[in-house]
């Protein structure tokens, strides 16, 4: 399981491993001085989350000791001291994308009207916006949730064909003229947007050969390539002559 972190800056990546007893993270938030430690636990053949006192989780505006993680859950952590907030993100190892072709304008949001709509819990209704103009793609997000780019905290910008948009476990890669997309718990709904076909068709128009054809010469003797010659370099001889090495008493004056 991938555990991303965000905080106010960029969005960093973590693996769980698969089995275990107990897992920490050290983690140093932007503009801190020291690492936080993120506790895990492993039981019941699950991971948990767990507060430390210094640093807790928070589930539904209250603290709690323990949470389980699962595929596209996420949870905010405090930290008591700094008044640090972190948002935990949890993505399967593996995921399916959906490959869907762009549109002049695409909306991302939380409504019917959305081309991709994700719906989530959020009061927010609309997510960021991509456009293009003369083949030239932008995105432009909403104030609200925190969206990444490439790893990094966005607010807009150019996209460039393998760039990653990331909000809050759903994944948008740029591709140029098509997109792919996760569906995080299968949350995610796709309006006016057709899907894209990879333009893989194998050629089978083809015609048996003749009898005719099978004896006629397709190259002359002079139309068949020639191996390319090696050059070697001449060697020349030069005599070099060695002074005699100083006797013992020539060194000693």
């Amino acid at each position: 399981m991938k555990v991303f972190i965000g905080d106010k800056d960029k969005l960093f990546k973590y693996d769980l491993p698969s089995s275990g007893t107990s897992f920490t993270i050290s983690y140093r938030p932007l503009d801190f001085h020291e690492d936080i430690l993120i506790l895990f636990e492993f039981k019941n053949n699950s991971w948990y989350l767990n507060s430390s006192g210094s640093l807790n989780v928070v589930q539904n505006n209250n603290i709690v000791p323990t949470v389980q993680i699962t595929n596209y859950s996420n949870f905010t952590l405090k930290y008591v001291a700094n008044n640090i907030t972190l948002v935990l993100y949890f993505l399967p190892d593996k995921e399916d994308y959906t490959k869907v072709n762009t549109l002049p304008v695409i909306n991302i949001g939380n409504t019917s009207a959305s081309n991709i709509n994700y719906n989530i819990t959020t009061s927010q209704m609309e997510y960021l916006t991509i456009t293009n103009s003369n083949s030239v793609y932008s995105m432009k997000t909403c104030e609200g949730l925190p969206i990444y780019l490439n790893n990094e905290l966005t607010k807009g910008g150019y996209l460039h064909i393998g760039d990653i948009i990331f909000i809050n476990g759903f994944k948008l890669i740029f591709m140029g003229n098509f997109l792919l997309v996760n569906n995080p718990n299968n949350l995610i709904k796709v309006n006016g947007m057709t899907l894209y076909q990879d333009n893989n068709t194998p050629n089978n128009k083809y015609t048996d050969t003749t009898e005719e054809e099978k004896y006629i010469d397709l190259y002359t003797d002079k139309d068949y390539f020639s191996h390319t010659p090696r050059i070697r370099e001449v060697i020349e001889k030069e005599v070099v002559n060695i002074d005699a090495p100083p006797s013992i008493g020539e060194e000693k004056k």
